[in-house]
């Protein structure tokens, strides 16, 4: 995001200003609040990074989360390190925004993702490229999916590179030939990975040759794919992309990161420990709330911190007393901060929802109510009626049956993930429903029925 916040125009209020800083986009280093002690201990460069740094051979993970949690900012964080401390080529891309379709996505969507960025962020200093050699090679197969009439042998490399894009970006924006695109690809995966490979071993070399240790690419956003099963019985497109292709996943020889949908790697946690070799790496809520219900006090004193640390960047005396200057009391700011369950998304969405509904600062009662009120009846909305005893029974127990109901619950963060470390250092999992659930009728009700059992 590009919003001067230091500098606003004449035509925007303290208010419209507060309602841009709330928009979620990943934390600019200066507002960058570090929240391992209430996420378990949780720290990217050790959970994910330490794997990539000490092996000499190629690793493979997949990296999870809630949605909005802060996956793409600790993945940014991660990249960052790879490349100043420990000398490597990061090859980033959030794959949503120019490669695959969200509601639409297959297997050979993520490697032509994976190839074309590849391609566009490292250029090689020869004239060989294994890749467009692939490419020309089945360009009369694939000449009409990229809408091109052009001869591929005629190119020059710059323009074979656009011809590439051009058909990565037909996959997703066009969907009356994604079926066909997905058809070529497939049937010519063994040697579009090896030569992606072989363009990996020309580009390692070249990189190192310059002092760089060797290539990380990661895939984000990937955890954004729309969970689909077209049977009771049926495998997801999940499991399919995932699990059923993991070999193909895992063939490329430089190091990747996929990020993956939660209800994936809580759901299938084993098969995908099984097929990976070691289990998701998965990046928890911040603790505001203890599984015996008590507040968590350094989990809300994080919430808060963040809040203030985005206020500061417009107005930083505001930010100085945001307990009584931007909220009425400091009673609403805590509730604000529950509310989201340690949801980084959330809470923003709760801030600029607020000041929709307020003219003149300090946020009111009011305006609070009607953002979390907006927010629960989104939930009631989406929740069947048979879902409400198996909610009730996550919120008692905070355990979580591996089945398919409570993949869908993952998914749709009816149901939240949390970890706690203990004074030893072990790691205990836990879960429990979003607290806007907690004052659904519908769920208080559900709740009543298990106390009655």
């Amino acid at each position: 995001m590009s919003s001067n916040f230091a500098d606003p125009s004449s035509y925007y209020t303290l208010i419209d200003r507060l309602h841009n800083v709330f928009e979620p986009f990943p934390a600019p280093s200066q507002v960058y609040v570090h929240l391992n002690d209430v996420r378990g201990g949780w720290d990217v460069k050790r959970v994910t990074g330490a794997r990539i740094k000490r092996s000499e051979a190629p690793t493979c993970q997949l990296y999870s989360g809630h949605r909005g949690v802060g996956k793409s900012t600790e993945l940014l964080r991660l990249k960052q390190w790879l490349e100043d401390d420990c000398d490597f080529f990061v090859v980033y891309f959030a794959a949503d925004q120019a490669d695959v379709e969200p509601e639409d996505v297959s297997y050979a969507d993520v490697i032509l993702a994976c190839t074309r960025n590849l391609v566009q962020m490292v250029r090689l200093e020869t004239n060989e490229n294994p890749i467009l050699t692939w490419l020309g090679n089945r360009w009369g197969e694939l000449k009409d999916l990229a809408t091109s009439e052009v001869e591929f042998s005629s190119l020059s490399i710059e323009q074979k590179l656009f011809e590439f894009g051009k058909l990565s970006a037909n996959l997703r924006a066009v969907p009356s030939i994604r079926a066909q695109v997905r058809k070529t690809v497939d049937a010519h995966t063994v040697s579009l990975v090896e030569a992606v490979n072989e363009f990996i071993e020309l580009a390692t070399a070249q990189l190192q040759a310059q002092g760089k240790r060797g290539i990380v690419i990661m895939a984000d956003n990937l955890d954004r794919i729309t969970y689909i099963r077209t049977a009771e019985d049926a495998r997801s497109n999940h499991d399919q992309i995932f699990l059923d292709r993991s070999e193909q996943m895992k063939g490329l020889k430089c190091h990747v990161i996929y990020t993956a949908p939660i209800a994936l790697v809580c759901g299938r946690g084993v098969e995908v420990e099984n097929r990976y070799g070691d289990c998701a790496d998965v990046l928890p809520m911040v603790v505001v709330q203890n599984r015996d219900g008590s507040e968590n006090l350094e989990g809300m004193e994080a919430m808060r911190k963040i809040l203030r640390l985005r206020v500061e960047m417009i107005d930083p005396e505001l930010a100085k007393a945001i307990e009584t200057r931007l909220f009425e009391s400091s009673e609403l700011l805590d509730l604000v901060c529950a509310a989201s369950g340690g949801h980084m998304r959330m809470l923003m969405q709760f801030m600029q929802k607020a000041l929709d509904w307020t003219d003149v600062l300090p946020i009111q009662k009011r305006a609070v109510n009607r953002a979390l009120s907006s927010a629960r009846q989104t939930y009631r909305d989406a929740i069947n009626f048979e879902w409400w005893d198996e909610l009730a029974r996550v919120h008692g127990t905070k355990q979580l049956p591996r089945d398919n109901r409570s993949q869908q619950f993952l998914a749709d963060r009816c149901v939240l993930q949390y970890f706690e470390e203990d004074e030893e250092g072990e790691i205990n999992e836990w879960f429990d429903v979003h607290p806007l659930i907690l004052k659904i009728e519908l769920f208080q009700s559900a709740l009543s029925r298990l106390k009655g059992e």
